[in-house]
């Protein structure tokens, strides 16, 4: 929240706003190759993986969104 505010201040909240849109964020991302989708999940990550078992073993439940 503070650095919200320094950065408003400095930046003027409008820049700001802008700054920080999905727009922005969309705009600066790439696809990833092929090849680098291959390296992120051919490879086995053992502390990921027993986090995932873990998560999957709990039970949870679906809201309804909200109109």
């Amino acid at each position: 929240m503070a650095d919200t505010m320094r950065q408003s201040m400095k930046l003027g909240l409008p820049k700001l706003v802008e700054g920080l849109s999905m727009e922005q964020v969309f705009k600066n991302l790439q696809p990833m190759t092929p090849a680098a989708c291959r390296e992120c999940w051919e490879e086995s990550n053992e502390e990921f993986d027993a986090l995932e078992h873990h998560c999957a073993t709990h039970p949870y439940q679906v809201s309804e969104p909200e109109e």
